[in-house]
């Protein structure tokens, strides 16, 4: 019995630091603390030792990770420089989760790492109880896509906003 409320214990104590780290995502902003909540459970927590694969190029994009703990390097080419290097509470993949596109690079565990993972299936399945969060969240992503895509078109010499 000991064990089982210990058990219930860790889980709600994860389960608040979820939902902190979602909170401070800028793709879960304007949300309140019950839609944190059902968002929340919707994710699962994955290891990875150092030089793991998380996915590789041409992979399909079923899954969007947030990194809880750890390092991530995103890469072009296997074996190659990474091309970005993401860190605990920073969100990846979500571009090819969008629409379950093949993944346009690798991505890797640096350090061992902590990862919560959403299966686009499940989302989807929330969007549709939920179409209002939906709203908000892809909205959110739509922003941070914007100004991703305006920053690099900025570093390439674009025009400067």
């Amino acid at each position: 019995m000991a064990d089982l409320v210990d058990r219930n214990f860790q889980d709600q104590k994860i389960g608040v630091a979820v939902i902190n780290l979602l909170r401070g995502l800028p793709i879960f902003s304007g949300l309140g603390d019950s839609e944190l909540r059902k968002i929340a459970r919707l994710f699962t927590q994955k290891l990875y030792r150092p030089g793991e694969k998380i996915f590789n190029k041409g992979d399909q994009g079923n899954e969007a990770f947030v990194i809880m703990r750890g390092q991530v390097d995103i890469c072009l080419e296997e074996g190659a420089k990474a091309i970005a290097t993401l860190a605990n509470g920073q969100i990846f993949g979500e571009l090819a989760f969008l629409d379950g596109a093949a993944r346009n690079a690798h991505a890797l565990a640096s350090q061992a790492s902590i990862l919560l993972v959403v299966q686009r299936s499940a989302f989807n399945e929330l969007v549709q109880r939920e179409p209002h969060l939906g709203m908000v969240v892809m909205k959110n992503i739509a922003v941070e896509l914007s100004n991703r895509l305006r920053k690099a078109s900025t570093s390439m010499g674009g025009p400067k906003k």
